[in-house]
């Protein structure tokens, strides 16, 4: 009798050790697999990171090409990618930004007049019914000061206007809003105008009563990597080609072209 209860109780010992066997293999086994998962997920983000990167280089690179070609499409082999580009015209409204701050010292060129497919400049020049046109900037740090060249054209005659202006920031109902923008008159065949923040950085704002020519061309790269994209746009405004107006810049006086 008291060897069959011992029996029974070593049985039922043998049963548990077996479950607590059975629930251990278990617990590791659910624990291998989140940490197998939880690997496979952090590869997953380490790869997808890595082909946005691509994707984002393989979109500049395409950038850089249609710049010097003028394709739209690219295939980057450095990066195992290609992209496809387009462009929307940069301007052509009453308000002309390119959204970036201009540095001191640095010159940001506004057109007042058209360009040719070629990038030569054209014959339609700006106009409006007042005949002026405001330069602001549009930084919200005190007062910023800057320098505008008006370059304009009467007959072959092209001649420069300077004017200093200074933008200060004035509470109008608990919103700051710009004050003083440098005035221009226009006169004769408008050609551009340089804005040079002197002392400060600041986003320059040209605003006048119609609207301005194009500036330039926005460029929208979508580079593609696998089945990984990567948007990329800049603004590409068209560049000074005459290096003669550069002369007038300097001297202050009439340069004719010759």
């Amino acid at each position: 009798m008291v060897r069959l209860i011992m029996n029974k109780k070593i049985q039922g010992l043998r049963g548990q050790v077996v479950l607590m066997v059975l629930l251990a293999s278990a617990l590791v086994l659910v624990l291998g697999l989140s940490a197998a998962k939880q690997a496979t997920i952090e590869t997953n983000i380490d790869t997808d990171q890595e082909l946005l990167k691509k994707a984002f280089n393989a979109a500049e690179s395409g950038i850089e090409y249609y710049i010097k070609t003028g394709e739209s499409e690219y295939e980057n082999l450095e990066y195992e990618g290609k992209s496809v580009l387009s462009t929307q015209p940069l301007g052509n409204n009453q308000i002309l930004t390119f959204n970036k701050k201009t540095g001191p010292g640095d010159v940001e060129i506004f057109w007042l007049v058209d360009h040719l497919d070629n990038g030569d400049i054209g014959t339609n020049y700006y106009s409006n019914q007042d005949n002026t046109i405001d330069i602001c900037s549009t930084t919200q740090s005190g007062a910023v000061n800057f320098k505008v060249d008006y370059f304009y054209k009467t007959g072959t005659t092209y001649k420069v206007q300077r004017v200093f202006g200074a933008n200060s920031w004035v509470a109008t109902n608990g919103a700051l809003s710009p004050n003083n923008c440098a005035n221009i008159t226009l006169q004769g065949n408008s050609i551009f105008i340089a804005v040079t923040p002197v002392e400060a950085s600041t986003i320059i704002n040209v605003k006048g009563a119609v609207n301005f020519p194009i500036q330039g061309e926005k460029i929208l790269a979508t580079g593609s990597v696998g089945k990984v994209n990567n948007l990329v746009t800049i603004d590409h405004p068209y560049k000074l080609l005459n290096t003669f107006l550069l002369e007038a810049v300097v001297s202050e006086g009439v340069v004719t072209n010759q």
